[in-house]
């Protein structure tokens, strides 16, 4: 600036250093007015006159005083506080500037979960037939084809997060064990508020559905990572499929006890509307998002159910710091963001995280193990079959003796479940039988050896060397 003329004259002219002409005259705003339990409010000086100093006091607040210009302030109790701002300058103190009830805080902390289903509703599966000429249920499969129902949720307290759902099912039928429903996250930006762009999906097994029915109690789900919501309006639900006879149906109110209008259903050919303009119901379903303005811990898992000793590998996320345990000992507080577990029976683990500030510091995660390979080896019908040699190279065989007659199936799959052989089948009308199979042209490695008797089946592990 000292080198060129007309930038020089900036400083002669005390432009960079504006003459103070009177005191400050004290004024502010903040990011935000209402605030979660717990929850940061941003405040930002806006007085007149280039203060240089600031003297806060937060009612409520913490800290309860401040010098900065622009502070942050933490609200732990609930209430309605006022905030006080002086400003000075070289010429003196602004007069305090104090705004009464300027900070209201909520009752609701950081962390929570939302419902429209009041505690006064009736639980209720509602058949169709009471609607019309239908089968099925209303919030479930049934002959309209329904797609999915979801849940709208306003989220007037601006959570940021949902790291899971509680949902409560009122009815399920698992025509296979591999049967799943999905639970999906939507925004609500689709006409009226309708579900619109999927924000997070997480496919769930019917079988733990049951187990959930069964103990009376909803089914929780933790997604495979936090699901950001930005403080708006979002929809939460389940999708359905017609393919394998399956039935799935989310419990609902009585019709005619909610009259808010929060409930959707999607038609078979994907458009959304209100139960209550398209069937003329007035229920809530009894679904319950986990929201939060800080993460959780999330895990994500490569499999949910497996064969007996089938690797999974299991991944944590929304921590800084994970710990990982199973409720059959076999792992105790191992360290680390991933887990990888073989195991042998249907395990649950738990994952704890630290090192953030979490909502949810802890989630358990179930692996199945796949029933049918189980079998009832305890039973008459499966007693007595034994794969030999085991280890062995170009062939095995299968050696049934004990009571049963009938038809016989014998599939050979690889460890993870894929079928490397044609299924092949016998009759069986003797004490004992035995059954070759060439396996010359198989890669060496583990097998299943599945052998169905009836409606009966056993499973067992076979080696296959160079």
């Amino acid at each position: 600036m000292d080198v060129s003329p007309r930038r020089k004259t900036l400083i002669e002219a005390n432009l960079c250093s504006p003459i103070v002409a009177e005191k400050p005259t004290a004024n502010f705003t903040s990011d935000k007015q209402f605030v979660l339990l717990g929850g940061d409010v941003n405040f930002t000086d806006l007085s007149t006159n280039f203060p240089t100093q600031w003297s806060w006091t937060f009612e409520g607040g913490d800290p309860n005083t401040s010098t900065e210009r622009n502070p942050r302030v933490t609200y732990t109790l609930p209430g309605t506080y006022k905030v006080t701002l002086v400003a000075t300058n070289s010429l003196g103190d602004s007069d305090p500037l104090v705004i009464d009830n300027y900070i209201t805080v909520s009752e609701e902390g950081l962390c929570g979960s939302a419902t429209n289903f009041d505690a006064s509703y009736t639980r209720s599966a509602i058949k169709m037939s009471t609607l019309g000429n239908y089968t099925g249920y209303l919030t479930g499969h049934n002959s309209t084809k329904s797609t999915g129902v979801s849940e709208f949720f306003v989220n007037s307290l601006g959570y940021y997060y949902i790291s899971g759902v509680k949902i409560r099912f009122a009815k399920i039928y698992a025509a296979d064990e591999d049967a799943t429903a999905t639970v999906t996250v939507w925004n609500a930006r689709g006409p009226q508020n309708a579900p619109a762009a999927v924000l997070e999906r997480k496919t769930i097994l019917l079988k733990q559905i049951q187990e959930d029915i069964a103990h009376n109690r909803p089914t929780t789900i933790v997604f495979d990572r936090e699901t950001p919501v930005k403080s708006r309006p979002y929809q939460v639900g389940v999708e359905f499929e017609y393919t394998s006879g399956d039935t799935v149906v989310v419990t609902s109110s009585a019709n005619g006890e909610a009259l808010n209008s929060t409930s959707w259903i999607q038609a078979q050919s994907g458009t959304w509307s209100l139960f209550s303009t398209s069937l003329g119901a007035n229920i809530a379903m009894d679904i319950e998002p986990l929201v939060g303005m800080n993460p959780s811990v999330q895990v994500s898992a490569s499999s949910q159910m497996v064969y007996p000793g089938e690797e999974v590998t299991l991944n944590g996320h929304g921590a800084s710091i994970f710990v990982w345990s199973a409720d059959d000992g076999t792992v105790k507080n191992i360290p680390g963001p991933q887990l990888i577990v073989t195991p042998t029976k249907t395990t649950t683990y738990l994952t704890i995280g630290s090192g953030l500030d979490l909502c949810y510091d802890s989630t358990y995660t179930t692996i199945y193990i796949r029933q049918d390979i189980l079998g009832t080896e305890t039973q008459d019908a499966t007693k007595g079959i034994t794969v030999y040699p085991n280890p062995g190279r170009s062939s095995l065989n299968i050696r049934i003796e004990n009571n049963y007659t009938g038809n016989v199936e014998v599939n050979l799959q690889s460890s993870v479940g894929l079928q490397v052989a044609s299924p092949l089948q016998v009759e069986k009308h003797e004490r004992t039988i035995e059954i070759p199979l060439e396996t010359a042209a198989l890669r060496s490695g583990v097998y299943l050896v599945q052998v169905k008797l009836g409606g009966r089946m056993v499973s067992q592990k076979w080696i296959k060397l160079e």
